[in-house]
């Protein structure tokens, strides 16, 4: 059986290293990224902070782990691109179906089940759509699997090494890493009734745990200010606004009376309603993620017809009644936690990707009852009513890497950062230095810092740029200035300039699109349609 999961293994690497370059970096893989390649070459961060155990001014603020993770790569020698950033988190993410397996071998001791939910999660569109992305997500949730596997398997101490690199990978993991230590030690209670020893292992986790908070809190500064200001139960504030902005809870005068008059009475509300949000079917089986720079963008976290698998999986585990079968299930609701405690970025697919086993799980129970019921019947019907299944999950997933190869990327340049890209690449193959105008000069800096080949001599120039006051970034001649909305006006255009859109006045964009007084070319933030969602960035050239 594990040579099928090798098997598998090598199958879910080989079907995410095509195309990692089709999309630009997102914000927090692009200044991931960066840091790693400047401490790699000059062993200071962006900043030219030398070896520092936090991260700030940069989009992900990833603690430590995650940050230092990647230097040996860069080290290297590889060349510093789209998708090798990448790929050097798909890497340990190619874990995931082994580990998937092996944990729930220990806890269900079935081969073809633990094997059937480690295909079905791992090739979902869900999974394969993070695990394609630079994100420390994809370092710490391998690391939080063999935690598991080894707190079940009862390696304690190896468990605890593996927590704390989880701890210290990705944030939004460490709320299930107090919650699914005392699940499985719960669980191991049900088996074997040992009351003392499972206090015990409790209390054992709590204080780890206590621990790795004590010292975040003196490694990471930020650490108390984000979770006052992301975690429902602390930010007064900033739940008054969520609800206020959700059309759901804002439509109840009484929710908003209770914010103020009774914050348990809101807590529980908005905390219920998120529940419900990321157990629903239509964002199961049809919607992507509610962030859609994180979304797969083209269907939802199953495909469609597995949502008939779900029902018989849910039908399956009442009948079957077993406590590791109800255990593992529940991975659905207690994986949802960290997505839904956070109220500054709600996302299903990145926070919550191991309620993701449970959800693969249940399905996976209504493959198997769907396929016993079959074969109660004639072998026409059997093989005819299976091959028509098998035939509509293969259409499906044909579908879903069509459309995610083809027509995700025109949407995602719509609504991201892909005009960035553009912007870079023209200025590399200028051989004109440009003064550019932008409303975010900083952004367009690094984007433009990362594409760029670099000495270890510019990437320390680079670091002392970033450090200035003022909003002004030279790299290589090419100046990045601030501008603000609607504030540059001119008839004659600038000589050797590039200017966003959203800089220019209504009265000089007129001139620009109506006559043919100034002569200039355009950047485009995507190629195919790109005013169709009237969102993105346009830069006008001047020579």
């Amino acid at each position: 059986m594990r040579k099928i999961v090798f098997v598998l293994v090598f199958l879910f690497f080989l079907v995410r290293l095509p195309f990692l370059d089709k999309t630009f970096l997102l914000y927090d893989e692009r200044d991931t990224a960066l840091t790693q390649y400047s401490l790699a070459k000059t062993r200071k961060d962006l900043y030219g902070n030398k070896t520092p155990l936090t991260f700030s001014r940069i989009s992900p603020q990833a603690p430590l782990l995650a940050m230092y993770y990647g230097i040996p790569f860069w080290s290297f020698g590889l060349p510093k691109t789209v998708s090798t950033a990448r790929l050097i988190y798909m890497l340990p993410a190619t874990l995931i179906p082994l580990l998937v397996y092996e944990l729930l071998f220990a806890i269900l001791r079935r081969k073809k089940i633990s094997l059937l939910t480690a295909a079905i999660f791992s090739f979902s569109p869900w999974v394969f759509h993070i695990s394609r992305l630079a994100l420390e997500i994809n370092l710490a949730f391998p690391l939080f699997l063999g935690a598991l596997l080894f707190q079940v398997k009862r390696k304690l101490p190896l468990s605890y090494l593996l927590y704390a690199l989880t701890f210290f990978s990705y944030q939004g993991i460490r709320p299930l890493i107090l919650v699914m230590t005392i699940a499985i030690e719960l669980f191991a209670y049900l088996q074997k009734k040992e009351l003392k020893p499972t206090t015990m292992r409790i209390a054992s986790h709590i204080v780890i745990f206590i621990f790795l908070l004590l010292a975040s809190f003196v490694i990471e500064g930020n650490f108390q200010k984000r979770g006052s200001s992301e975690i429902v139960f602390f930010s007064q504030q900033r739940l008054s606004q969520e609800i206020n902005n959700n059309r759901s809870l804002s439509q109840s005068p009484k929710i908003l009376k209770a914010l103020f008059d009774n914050k348990v009475v809101a807590i529980t509300d908005y905390l219920s309603k998120n529940i419900l949000s990321g157990i629903n079917i239509t964002y199961l089986f049809r919607d992507s993620d509610y962030v859609p720079i994180y979304s797969n963008g083209v269907t939802g976290q199953f495909y469609p017809i597995l949502a008939l698998f779900l029902l018989f999986g849910l039908f399956a585990l009442g009948k079957h009644k077993k406590v590791d079968y109800f255990f593992v299930s529940s991975f659905a609701l207690l994986g949802l936690i960290s997505s839904v405690i956070n109220i500054y970025s709600l996302s299903f697919s990145i926070r919550s990707l191991f309620s993701g086993i449970g959800f693969a799980f249940i399905i996976s129970l209504g493959v198997i009852e769907i396929f016993t019921l079959l074969k109660q019947h004639k072998k026409l019907v059997s093989y005819g009513v299976g091959g028509f299944l098998i035939l509509i999950v293969a259409f499906q997933a044909s579908s879903f890497f069509y459309r995610y190869t083809y027509q995700r990327p025109v949407w995602q340049a719509e609504l991201y950062n892909e005009s960035e890209r553009k912007l870079a690449l023209y200025l590399l193959d200028s051989n004109t230095k440009y003064s550019i105008s932008s409303v975010n000069p900083f952004s367009h800096y690094l984007s433009y810092l990362f594409l760029s080949p670099l000495t270890n001599q510019e990437m320390t120039t680079s670091q002392k740029e970033l450090n200035k006051k003022d909003e002004q970034y030279d790299l290589k001649g090419n100046i990045f200035g601030s501008c603000k909305v609607n504030s540059i006006d001119f008839i004659k255009a600038p000589a050797s300039s590039i200017i966003e859109e959203t800089c220019l006045t209504e009265k000089t964009k007129n001139i620009l699109e109506n006559t043919n007084t100034l002569s200039y070319k355009t950047i485009l933030y995507s190629d195919v349609n790109p005013l169709r969602s009237g969102k993105g960035v346009k830069f006008y050239i001047f020579n």
